[in-house]
């Protein structure tokens, strides 16, 4: 699997919002308190540098969404990446939720797994798979200790669906009036 540059950049700095949005309250608090007391105007650009930051997660997220695509990644974390730093972006009152579902997109990110219908599904398993399907009709005689050949030829048509028109299901014959 690929390791890509930007899902490396795009965790890092899901994790600095995360601490960004969890000092981000009382950094806005103590500057509401400070133009109150003092008369400035800081606590716009408090707010504006926080909400720069939830917009800079939501470009790198939304780029390792598109390149993960590509390449056959799971898409969850940069999709997860993108609703936190939303959340963020919509109020800073959203900050704890925008933690939590951060630090989760943070987790998948990280752990750069396939995605189920990508490319990047291990072939192999498909071929394993296939080569069972062919070999399912061909029962081991040795195996249930059938010697002779009527005993071979009545498990082959058992083990073959498309033969199988005197046997159930469960193996047992069925009688003419069941079917």
């Amino acid at each position: 699997m690929k390791n890509l540059k930007i899902n490396l950049a795009t965790g890092i700095v899901e994790i600095i919002n995360c601490v960004l949005f969890a000092i981000s309250w009382p950094m806005i608090f103590g500057a509401a308190v400070s133009d109150g007391f003092t008369g400035t105007h800081v606590t716009g650009g408090t707010g504006a540098f926080f909400y720069v930051m939830a917009g800079i997660g939501i470009v790198l997220n939304i780029v390792a969404l598109i390149q993960s695509k590509k390449v056959g990644i799971s898409l969850v974390g940069p999709i997860l990446g993108i609703i936190g730093n939303a959340l963020f972006l919509a109020s800073a009152i959203m900050a704890f939720p925008a933690i939590v579902v951060l630090i989760i997109g943070v987790v998948f990110v990280f752990l750069h797994h396939p995605s189920k219908n990508g490319y990047a599904i291990n072939n192999s398993s498909n071929i394993q798979n296939n080569s069972r399907q062919q070999n399912q009709y061909q029962p081991n005689n040795q195996q249930y200790g059938y010697n002779n050949q009527a005993n071979q030829q009545q498990a082959q048509n058992y083990n073959n669906p498309q033969n199988n028109q005197n046997y159930g299901s469960t193996g047992t014959r069925m009688s003419r009036r069941s079917k």
